[in-house]
């Protein structure tokens, strides 16, 4: 069957919900550090949350294994930050932007292996980098959509695409021309 998993703000609470016999699923396992604006990820069958804010979150790799019913923890980022651009390729976890625990955006991008939980830093966002960004891939390519700079605050957005290439390690940035 199809499981949904929802984690949120404020509580470590780790809900599941059984999509085809339309029901929640009780004694899911609490996660250790509470906050939210989390990317998510799923490798291998086990949930990945990439930094956050609050909570202790920031920066920080959250790893549930649905299986065991257990949260661990991976290696940290190298920059503590929440609202990232994620996607998965190749089995591993890139992750780019977001905003630090001093409220600052980044644009510093790194990859994460979860085999290995080690993370490799890789070339940076142009333009400074965005936060709350609408992320995604198409199996090849880490697309970051739109996106803000500054805090954790509603400011104007962008309207342009920033797409990181892992072949060649770099970044195009619709914004450039």
């Amino acid at each position: 069957g199809v499981t949904m998993y929802l984690v949120g703000e404020g509580a470590s609470a780790t809900f599941a919900y059984d999509v085809q016999n339309r029901q929640w699923l009780a004694n899911k396992a609490t996660r250790p550090l509470v906050g939210n604006h989390h990317a998510a990820e799923v490798v291998d069958g086990k949930l990945y949350l990439i930094g956050g804010l609050s909570g202790g979150s920031e920066g920080q790799v959250q790893i549930y294994d649905p299986v065991a019913n257990a949260w661990t923890t991976g290696a940290p980022m190298s920059w503590s930050a929440g609202s990232l651009s994620t996607a998965v390729i190749g089995g591993k976890i890139y992750a780019a932007g977001g905003i630090t625990t001093g409220g600052f955006t980044v644009g510093n991008c790194a990859v994460y292996d979860p085999a290995l939980d080690s993370w490799t830093a890789l070339a940076a966002m142009p333009d400074g980098g965005r936060n709350h960004t609408a992320a995604a891939t198409d199996g090849t390519k880490l697309f970051a959509f739109g996106g803000r700079r500054g805090g954790n605050f509603v400011t104007n957005g962008y309207n342009s695409v920033m797409v990181y290439d892992p072949q060649s390690d770099t970044w195009t940035w619709s914004g450039a021309n």
